[in-house]
């Protein structure tokens, strides 16, 4: 397959790019394609029973994350993988996960990221994040990033202008753009349609987010995540309307990857509420916790709590006010996260 096309530059020098080339390489030298789809549903060493969706889409697009990867960052990380692979055809042994660093020094295996954790205890909380201005903004980055490759696969600027974004996933903006300027066909054949405008899009997002100025991580989300990360009795999760592998790459870039992996993204539903509802059946594990909560800033993120039977936390870090999202049924409604001990009072009451 030919690679895509676009700026590969922000590949090589994005702040986020040496964790992203050690994660790359790591997969490249480790995996065979093979394995590679088997280690998105599941750990091969720990035999982790989550499986496969059984859609037809999920599947296609699944097996297209891993082809988009290979595609993208082949061409920067081929030599760097076939040392690796000479080094240990020569007897070099692999580090135990245990002693390696991994992506960055928490520890974790450097393909881990690509892995659904193994969940054997059972806990009273069940945690799951939006992502876009609720733990973080991008300044723009994902919205530009998007219409880029619009652009670059039909020849329309500023695509998605009509389009609102808040609260909704990927999969519904991207229709919603196709629809709007008339691309029947590409609707019509959406199945192929979504994994070619992924793989586009993941080729400017890592230039989108370099270049774009105001990003930030939001009031409270590192203090409360590691908090969150330390108890027993709770399981972390995301439940975004981003493609997952952007998803990645955006915390990544600002350095909250560490504690949140799994969940619901942006490739499984078009509807937001569906989409929750499979993060909370992958985070939970069937381990069916007492209290299930949604953390977001939107109307959207408080709806997909209730239609799950889920209890929502909002933040108004967003375009909602508090007094919005309380309307809107909220169960808590806070101005931002920056208080751990009261977050944790409300999640644990």
């Amino acid at each position: 397959m030919p690679a895509p096309r676009g700026n590969m530059n922000g590949l090589k020098h994005g702040r986020h790019s040496p964790r992203v080339r050690r994660l790359v390489d790591a997969l490249l030298a480790d995996l065979e394609m093979g394995s590679l789809l088997r280690a998105l549903a599941s750990s091969p060493r720990r035999k982790s029973r989550v499986t496969l969706e059984n859609s037809e889409i999920t599947k296609r697009i699944q097996a297209d994350q891993i082809r988009i990867l290979r595609t993208v960052f082949d061409a920067k990380l081929n030599k760097t993988a076939q040392n690796r692979r000479k080094q240990r055809e020569n007897g070099a042994k692999r580090p135990h996960p245990s002693t390696s660093s991994g992506w960055r020094s928490g520890g974790h295996p450097v393909s881990s990221l690509f892995r659904v954790p193994r969940y054997t205890e059972p806990v009273t909380r069940t945690i799951l994040f939006d992502v876009d201005q609720t733990l973080l903004y991008t300044g723009g980055a994902g919205s530009t990033a998007m219409a880029r490759a619009f652009e670059q696969l039909y020849g329309i600027a500023n695509g998605f202008q009509a389009v609102e974004y808040s609260g909704r996933t990927d999969w519904f903006i991207l229709r919603q753009g196709l629809e709007h300027h008339g691309l029947h066909d590409e609707v019509a054949n959406f199945d192929r349609t979504l994994p070619r405008f992924i793989e586009a899009y993941l080729v400017h997002l890592p230039v989108t987010l370099r270049e774009t100025p105001g990003g930030h991580v939001k009031p409270g989300v590192p203090e409360l995540l590691n908090a969150l990360a330390g108890r027993s009795d709770a399981r972390l999760g995301l439940a975004t309307g981003n493609f997952k592998l952007a998803c990645l790459m955006k915390l990544d870039y600002f350095e909250l990857d560490t504690h949140l992996r799994d969940g619901g993204f942006g490739e499984d539903a078009e509807d937001r509420g569906d989409m929750v509802a499979k993060a909370i059946a992958r985070v939970s594990n069937g381990n069916a916790p007492d209290s299930v909560w949604i953390v977001g800033d939107t109307v959207r993120d408080i709806e997909a709590a209730a239609a799950n039977g889920a209890r929502s936390l909002a933040v108004a870090t967003g375009a909602s006010t508090v007094e919005e999202l309380l309307a809107a049924g909220a169960d808590i409604a806070l101005e931002d996260l920056s208080n751990t001990a009261a977050v944790l009072d409300i999640l644990f009451d």
